[in-house]
């Protein structure tokens, strides 16, 4: 830990140093991560990115008067959630609601509480923080769908939310933005289970609950190897991958059942 820190102080100021001969502006932030791109096999177990900084302002008062709050953000897909009922003794899915593209993945990292920054409904406008991220349901999708009342789609947005945290896909960190005078890092941690895809991230730069400034970024997360080979043949082209696993089952079959008749 104590490693990471120091390296991360040390890019910080390495910025902040490039930077220090540039034009500033007032409230202004700039970011930039250790890495771009991640290639996962099989073996990948999770890692973690640096997510370093600096930030100008004319406030002579830096450390006490601003913060940083950053926001990851993993490939959008439609999630359904389903409601499981007791039916003459057996669980059965009774009723389910499918959300507009969601992230995979969210992460959120500030250097204090979300709730001591801004107030919220300022965070639920910006979707910062899991709880303000306002899933809706698709077009079309009717109260019944998901039972009677008003807030009937409210335990599905719960669970929603409740289900990726438990998957260790949600994910938030108050307090991890390390702040020294103008300089800050933190680290994005990637789980093993971490989708593949384009991550969107954004830094902001806040001063009593307003943003000041933001700037994006955005990194990589692919397959490499016989894993990225496999991956996108599935997806690319799924008949031809279903023909290939059909015809390995079939062979496999036929090589153990030689096997057998010959004991």
């Amino acid at each position: 830990m104590g490693t990471a820190r120091g390296i991360a102080a040390l890019a910080a100021s390495l910025l902040g140093v490039a930077l220090a001969a540039a034009p500033a502006r007032a409230d202004s932030v700039l970011v930039d991560l250790s890495e771009h791109a991640i290639a996962i096999t099989s073996s990948f177990t999770g890692t973690q990115i640096l997510c370093y900084g600096t930030f100008e302002s004319d406030d002579p008062i830096i450390t006490t008067r601003h913060d940083i709050v950053l926001v990851v953000r993993g490939p959008s897909y439609p999630i359904t959630v389903r409601k499981k009922e007791r039916v003459a003794g057996i669980f059965v899915n009774r009723h389910a609601v499918t959300f507009e593209p969601m992230p995979s993945y969210y992460f959120v990292a500030s250097n204090r509480p979300l709730l001591e920054i801004a107030s919220r409904p300022r965070l639920r406008r910006h979707g910062i923080g899991a709880e303000f991220l306002n899933p809706r349901p698709v077009s079309g999708t009717s109260v019944s769908d998901a039972g009677a009342g008003p807030l009937a789609f409210r335990p599905y947005e719960e669970a929603l939310v409740r289900r990726k945290s438990e998957e260790g896909l949600y994910m938030e960190a108050s307090g991890s933005v390390i702040l020294r005078a103008n300089l800050f890092h933190t680290q994005i941690p990637i789980p093993a289970n971490a989708p593949v895809g384009n991550y969107d991230g954004t830094v902001y730069l806040m001063q009593d609950g307003r943003i000041l400034d933001a700037q994006t970024f955005s990194f990589q997360i692919d397959k490499t190897g016989l894993e990225r080979t496999i991956y996108r043949l599935a997806h690319d082209l799924p008949y031809l991958y279903g023909l290939i696993v059909i015809a390995l089952a079939a062979a496999l079959g036929f090589v153990a059942n030689l096997a057998l008749r010959q004991r």
